[in-house]
């Protein structure tokens, strides 16, 4: 029985290097990716916050101006009346803000992941490539 050899074998200490460059590679572009993933986190958390800095900011006003309104009734009904108006605007802005709370988060963690994922994906084909 002869063996045929299909072309020239490496020494097993070159395939071991060759096997340690790409686990190397694969690290290295795994690191990246989660380094824009932070990158991407820090990013959206700043403008989560400035959306719930503002929507704070418009509240404590519409506070304000809801005690300064009351201090100037002159009956009971007309308080009633203000602070009716005045919860069913916060419910109203409650919700809406909720509603963009929700949004910004989701683009958030989408962001977050879409580096990871993709460099994952571009690493492990590199990795799987047949070793010549």
């Amino acid at each position: 029985m002869t063996s045929r050899s299909t072309g020239p074998t490496k020494a097993p200490q070159e395939s071991a290097n060759d096997e340690y460059d790409r686990l190397a590679a694969l690290n290295g572009a795994i690191v990246e990716s989660f380094t824009q993933a932070c990158q991407a986190y820090a990013s959206g958390v700043t403008t989560l916050n400035a959306e719930l800095m503002g929507f704070a900011n418009t509240r404590a006003s519409r506070d304000v101006d809801l005690g300064e309104a009351l201090s100037k009734c002159e009956n009971w009904s007309d308080a009633v009346g203000l602070q009716q108006n005045w919860a069913q605007q916060a419910w109203q802005e409650y919700l809406a803000e909720a509603s963009r709370l929700v949004e910004l988060s989701a683009k958030i963690a989408q962001g977050n992941w879409v580096p990871v994922y993709e460099r994952a994906n571009r690493a492990l084909s590199r990795i799987n490539r047949p070793v010549s």
